[in-house]
């Protein structure tokens, strides 16, 4: 597995892009990569693209410990919001999990996607919109 991420600074998206099999330590490995080379004092969107991800290969008490890892960066960063792109349907269903997962924190709005149009619509919204 491998992933790759950039910061797309006119959109103020990270963009982060996984490919082969995604696993707990190559998210946490991914996201600890990004923070440490976040240095942008606006509040960046994130969009997680799994259109390339063979599958995902962690448990839902995995997906759960990532998301509860995360939330303290995401408080700190602001009102944020995840577009989960995952076209097929198995990650897809593990990309609604974890936005299920995140919604319990106030800071964090996360939804998944199958359609990269859609995803993109969703980060470039007004959070304070519903």
């Amino acid at each position: 597995m491998s992933a790759e991420f950039e910061f797309r600074h006119a959109e103020k998206i990270v963009f982060v892009r996984y490919l082969g099999v995604v696993t707990a330590n190559s998210c946490d490995e991914t996201f600890s990569q990004y923070v440490e080379n976040y240095t942008h004092p606006a509040t960046y969107n994130i969009l997680v693209d799994f259109s390339q991800a063979e599958a995902i290969d962690m448990s839902f008490q995995q997906m759960l410990s990532i998301s509860y890892r995360r939330d303290t960066v995401y408080r700190r960063w602001g009102q944020t919001r995840m577009a989960l792109l995952a076209p097929e349907t198995p990650i897809f269903a593990m990309a609604r999990m974890y936005a299920a997962a995140a919604h319990q924190a106030d800071f964090l709005e996360a939804e998944a996607f199958r359609d990269r149009d859609e995803a993109m619509a969703f980060l470039a919204a007004d959070p304070a919109q519903p």
